[in-house]
């Protein structure tokens, strides 16, 4: 993965685009939200539709990030 500090940089980087991107600026948010490196569990109340749209959404601020779903 290249130096050790790189899981850190990677953190930091989700993190940022996190906080003033993917949860601020949708209109929906998910009920709960928990990332550990690079898997996030999200509680989502407000239906399929609007996830598989968040999803869509988070794809689209970065070119190298890509973000898939798992439903259960």
């Amino acid at each position: 993965m290249g130096t050790k500090m790189t899981p850190n940089y990677a953190v930091s980087f989700i993190a940022n685009l996190e906080k003033k991107k993917m949860l601020a600026g949708y209109l929906l948010h998910p009920l709960h939200f928990h990332r550990c490196i690079d898997d996030i569990f999200v509680i989502w109340p407000h239906g399929l539709t609007s996830l598989h749209s968040f999803v869509s959404i988070c794809n689209a601020f970065h070119p190298f990030t890509k973000f898939t779903s798992d439903f259960f």
